[in-house]
């Protein structure tokens, strides 16, 4: 509303020269404002439109402040948006504006940060330490009387978080995982919304190390920070993407069939805890083909979350759409089940789902060739019967921890101890069962 004001004096009101070129900067800075805030509430489209339309205006007046401004927000969004070279390009532009209005040294940090942040992404990580170092040594020169009201967020804590993400980017989880919990512990209350984007990488990079307890307790955090009020999407997200993510990679709880139990109740199995730690107070339920229908728009909502980044974002596989007819097609498949977790108020905040292929599914075919030698031949030969029986035929088929050994008429068989494996005997089925628990697959 405040925009289209502005914009109706600009048409239609009588001022003079000057008057007219602070209008357009007024119009220019709320214009990039409203692309960042788009931005952060994940509406990328109309972000860009306005991003455009502020650094238009930029050009056109000469305001070579907003235009150093609009292009750092348009290099952050690049990076969401998995274009870590675009990112990097609007980045150099902005320090070339910035150096015509010869900029304070926190606007060459935040630049700086930027073109890490791109190169992080894009896998680079002599070019992402050499921006990292730059953005220290400026950011380090202190806060100047020039800097711009849009370079105050980036104190010692947001810098600290903003490498952190970068490091984890390139797959540095030890160390972003203490960059971004320091910069938890430096973020002050002015900057809680802030606090909540960090514990939401801060997750990430947890669970990308594999510190359950860790993840677990920064997602909690940021939880309670989106219950208290804090309203940015991109920190939703970030959280739905890591609770999500936490469900499928964290070892299953032992709940019954069709039965449901808390964490804080039924204790882990293989999962090391610290003493004093607790976990979240989630419901876990699990449910069939039959039954799973019944929460599929649930289902559907946190998918369209957790889905909606790069480099899922716009790949048709990925889409609500696509999804939506893949779980139709799962509820009628033998063995189907889903486990779902909820807060404590009945939001649903993760799950995960999944059947065990039969013998004849393409899947465990099409694996036939890439099966090591000796579980191959371990199978084929079998362990001497005391009877001399012999047998009629085996064979093999699977992949890494889903490997599946199918024996036709024998009933027992051992796989070398070295591998890994116990032993594995033919139910009725004629399907041959081991220790090792195949991995689900939807």
């Amino acid at each position: 509303m405040h925009l289209s004001y502005i914009h109706c004096v600009i048409d239609h009101g009588v001022y003079t020269e000057e008057i007219g070129q602070e209008l357009h900067a007024i119009a220019g800075q709320l214009t990039t404002s409203l692309g960042w805030f788009c931005y952060d509430a994940d509406q990328q489209t109309e972000a860009r439109v306005y991003f455009s339309e502020a650094l238009n205006a930029a050009m056109l007046t000469g305001d070579n402040p907003l235009a150093t401004r609009t292009l750092s927000n348009m290099s952050r969004q690049c990076v969401d948006l998995g274009k870590p070279r675009e990112a990097v390009r609007f980045a150099r532009t902005a320090k070339q504006y910035a150096t015509k209005w010869g900029a304070p040294p926190r606007v060459s940090a935040l630049l700086a940060i930027r073109i890490a942040q791109g190169y992080a992404r894009a896998g680079d990580e002599l070019n992402t330490s050499m921006a990292i170092k730059r953005a220290w040594r400026s950011f380090d020169q202190g806060a100047s009387d020039r800097a711009p009201e849009w370079t105050t967020f980036l104190n010692e804590a947001e810098l600290t978080c903003l490498e952190g993400t970068a490091r984890a980017d390139l797959g540095q989880h030890k160390r972003a995982v203490r960059l971004l919990d320091r910069s938890a512990t430096l973020q002050n209350i002015e900057h809680s919304r802030n606090r909540g984007i960090c514990l939401a990488q801060l997750a990430r990079a947890a669970l990308s190390d594999r510190d359950y307890d860790r993840t677990t307790d920064a997602t909690l955090e940021s939880l309670r920070l989106i219950e208290g009020g804090q309203s940015s999407t991109r920190n939703a997200g970030g959280w739905a993407s890591s609770a999500t993510s936490s469900a499928r990679t964290r070892p299953a709880r032992p709940c019954g069939r069709r039965s449901t139990c808390s964490p804080t109740t039924s204790p882990d199995r293989g999962v090391p805890r610290m003493p004093g730690r607790t976990t979240p107070a989630l419901t876990l339920t699990r449910l069939t083909g039959q039954t799973a229908p019944d929460v599929i728009t649930e289902l559907t909502a946190v998918y369209a979350k957790v889905y909606d980044v790069p480099p899922y974002i716009g790949d048709p596989f990925f889409s609500v759409e696509t999804f939506g007819s893949r779980l139709d097609g799962a509820f009628e498949m033998d063995g189907f089940e889903l486990v779902t977790a909820r807060l404590e108020d009945g939001t649903l905040v993760g799950y995960v789902h999944g059947v065990t292929p039969t013998t004849d599914r393409p899947w465990w075919v099409s694996l036939g060739d890439v099966v090591p030698v000796e579980p191959r031949k371990a199978a084929e030969a079998g362990p001497p019967s005391p009877g001399g029986g012999g047998q009629s035929g085996s064979g093999w088929s699977g992949h890494s921890r889903a490997r599946r050994l199918f024996a036709w008429s024998t009933p027992s068989r051992r796989l070398p101890s070295s591998l890994g494996w116990s032993s594995c005997s033919t139910p009725p089925s004629r399907v041959a069962s081991c220790s090792r628990t195949p991995r689900l697959r939807p």
